[in-house]
């Protein structure tokens, strides 16, 4: 399975006005790749909730780079140094993209939540 941003469609949905993140690294069995994810422009609040904005931020920039990965193996996502910005909890979902991952916008039901946190 191959998963880029486009894939990972990295969605931390912060459950409280003050709380926002910038996730940068896609960690696949420990190895940090920056090039598989859509890297956000800013960390501000994505306003309102209901926007499409909210499954890769405000306009990311384009992930250059798939990273395959096999069953079993750990995935995990690292956050920018000095870029946990006021604290709180966050839900993080990965989406199968139902063609090429670099044509997906991430549009669709095809998310399922990994992890969050309160």
């Amino acid at each position: 399975m191959k998963f880029s941003s486009a894939i990972i469609g990295l969605v931390a949905v912060s459950q409280t006005a003050s709380a926002h993140y910038i996730f940068n690294q896609l960690l696949v069995n420990g190895q940090a790749n920056t090039a598989a994810v859509r890297q956000p422009q800013n960390n501000s609040p994505v306003k309102p909730v209901t926007s499409t904005d909210m499954r890769c931020n405000v306009s990311p920039g384009h992930a250059t780079d798939t990273v395959s990965v096999n069953a079993g193996d750990s995935i995990g996502f690292g956050i920018s140094v000095g870029k946990v910005y006021h604290q709180g909890p966050a839900a993080i979902y990965l989406g199968k993209a139902p063609g090429a991952a670099s044509a997906w916008d991430g549009s669709g039901t095809n998310w399922f939540k990994v992890r969050s946190s309160s």
